[in-house]
Formats: C-alpha cells, structure tokens, sequence
C-alpha cells in the first residue's frame, strides 16, 4: 500500500492482513497460534523487501558499490562536469535542486547534458552515495522489533532507519503488524518501493500456503490415507 503524506513524503506501508489468511492455516498445521504465524511471517517479509529494496543489498556486501556505481551513472545521465573559470558565469549554480527537480520529473536521460561546476558536481556525487542503503535502512525499526536484521549490511544499519515506523497490535489469538517506509516524495522511487513490498508480501503468503499443504500432506500419509 502506498500513500502521500501532507509533508511531501510517500509512505510504503507492509500490512500482515494480507497475510492472516495464509497464516491461520499454516498455524493450525504446525501447532502454532496464528499471532505466531503472523510475526515469522512479518519478519521473513521484511527480510526479503529488504533484499529488493534499491540497491537490493541484504547479505550481498557488494550491493554498496553496485548503489554507488548507479549514482553516478544517474548524475552522468544529466551532467558534465567542466571547470569553471572566474570570468565565466554559472548557467546552472545550484547541481543539487537542477538534479533533484530532474529526477521527480522523471527527465534524466531525457535531455541533452547540462555542463555545471565539476567541484560542484563531485559534491552531488558524494552527498548522493551517503544515502545508498538508506531506503532499506526504514524497515530495520519494524525488523528488528521481529527478532530479524542480524545480517544487515552495515551500509545500510549506519542510517538507523529514521524514515520507518511499526505497530504491532492483539487481537484474540492473532496478531497484525503494520511496518511504514517513509521517504520524500521526490526521489521518484515510490514505484519500485510499492511493488518491492507487494511482492515480498505475495511471496511469503504463497510460501506459507504450500507448507501449510505440505504439513497436510505429510500428515495423511503417517495417518495411512493415499495423497498425492
């Protein structure tokens, strides 16, 4: 689920009542309560939107050089960088508001190079490799609360996940987790973050469903019956 906050912010939300169904049965396979079922569920999906978050880094190390080789592929799509002289005037003084405008206009690539200050330029390069790993850093809050992120890159851990939030909730014999990613609006990845997360949710619940068949199967079988 992905919704605009009033502070130019977009919010990707994870919401274990898309998972409930599929964790009552695996709990009532396995001996478990489904509040249980809901947390590992919870925590596994966080993991693996973790591992698909822009640059995609749980357990691969090499993920913070692949992030910062895309930063600067990005910026090389909108500038060069030149040497400017004292008596030559700037056309594009401030980098960092032309490269972010830039890229929540989606027009990177789109437009012929913008030749600006190369110090400039270098700065936009360093400020923008600081932020690699802080998306997947805002579902650490919620992860960890879950038992999960013990292999958490330390390029992503050094952003301590100020951009994220949880709500762990009880209800009967079951549970609902509710983890936020918080992020501004004009980095232009509110796309790829929703369907991060949409699929990490998918994919557990189909995972749950087969296990909670397979226990069922296994089950048959020891009780004599014939399944395939």
């Amino acid at each position: 689920m992905k919704y605009s906050g009033g502070d130019g912010t977009v919010a990707v939300e994870i919401d274990t009542r898309d998972l409930e169904a599929a964790a009552r049965r695996l709990a009532l396979e396995n001996g478990r309560t489904t509040g249980e079922m809901v947390e590992q569920a919870a925590r596994l999906t966080l993991e693996d939107v973790v591992r698909t978050t822009p640059p995609g880094n749980l357990r691969q190390k090499g993920k913070a050089t692949t992030g910062k080789r895309a930063v600067r592929r990005s910026i090389g799509k909108a500038f060069v960088g030149v040497r400017i002289k004292h008596k030559r005037r700037e056309e594009w003084p401030d980098v960092v508001g032309v490269y972010e405008d830039m890229k929540r206009g989606r027009r990177l690539g789109k437009e012929p190079k913008k030749y600006v200050d190369q110090v400039k330029l270098r700065e936009l390069v360093k400020r923008q490799e600081a932020r690699v790993g802080l998306l997947a850093s805002n579902w650490l809050p919620g992860l960890y609360r879950l038992g999960g992120g013990k292999r958490v890159p330390k390029f992503i851990t050094r952003h301590r996940g100020r951009g994220g939030s949880y709500e762990v909730s009880t209800r009967g014999r079951t549970k609902r987790v509710v983890v936020v990613n918080d992020f501004p609006s004009d980095w232009g990845v509110s796309r790829v973050m929703e369907a991060a997360a949409y699929v990490a949710v998918r994919r557990q619940s189909a995972k749950m469903v087969r296990s909670a068949a397979f226990l069922a199967r296994r089950d048959a079988r020891r009780a004599g019956f014939r399944v395939r």
